[in-house]
């Protein structure tokens, strides 16, 4: 599955990554979001045998294919990725990272989305009622970035509790989701998928 983050729209939904940002700490919450994303990124190729697997909670299209089986994450940030850094495009972790410099992060997506043979295979992720739209008129899947931090932390926190590496003292949004609750965001993403 191909995904298209708004990285900063993303890093408000967590709130530790959301005072990081009111404190000034830029780098701090740019690099926790990368790894949560990485985080993320393994539990998806790796479902928990029980609970949210790869589906859930996120418009999958069931095709079989490599694009489908691997979680293939795109994430844009507004700017430069920290002072007197000049680059434009990184590799971290499996991930394209894509900064933006005097453009907007929403800029350089919709370029994306417009260069792409086959966008109706990505999953845009963002809050942006501008990005929605664009994706919506090429026929992307679109998740808006709350939804994307519920399915990242229902699927992070499955696999902690299967693989018995769990903290249970840990705090993070969404860990406290009852199986009911994970349930709900399945159905609702479900629904998203056919729209």
């Amino acid at each position: 599955m191909i995904v298209l983050v708004d990285a900063f729209n993303l890093i408000y939904k967590f709130p530790e990554l959301e005072e990081c940002m009111a404190r000034g700490e830029l780098e701090s919450a740019m690099d926790g979001l990368l790894a949560r994303l990485q985080k993320t990124k393994a539990a998806y190729a790796n479902p928990p045998k029980r609970g949210p697997g790869r589906s859930s909670g996120v418009p999958v299209k069931k095709k079989g294919g490599r694009r489908d089986r691997e979680l293939i994450l795109h994430v844009f940030f507004d700017g430069k990725r920290k002072r007197g850094d000049e680059s434009k495009r990184l590799k971290f972790a499996g991930m394209d990272l894509y900064y933006s410099h005097d453009m907007s992060a929403d800029h350089l997506i919709m370029e994306f989305i417009k260069r792409d043979a086959t966008p109706g295979d990505l999953l845009v992720v963002s809050t942006d009622k501008k990005i929605q739209d664009f994706a919506r008129i090429h026929r992307c899947r679109r998740q808006s970035s709350e939804e994307f931090a519920e399915w990242m932390n229902a699927l992070t926190h499955a696999g902690d509790a299967h693989d018995g590496h769990g903290d249970s003292d840990a705090e993070s949004p969404g860990s406290d989701l009852s199986p009911d609750e994970v349930a709900y965001w399945e159905d609702m993403f479900r629904e998203g998928d056919r729209r």
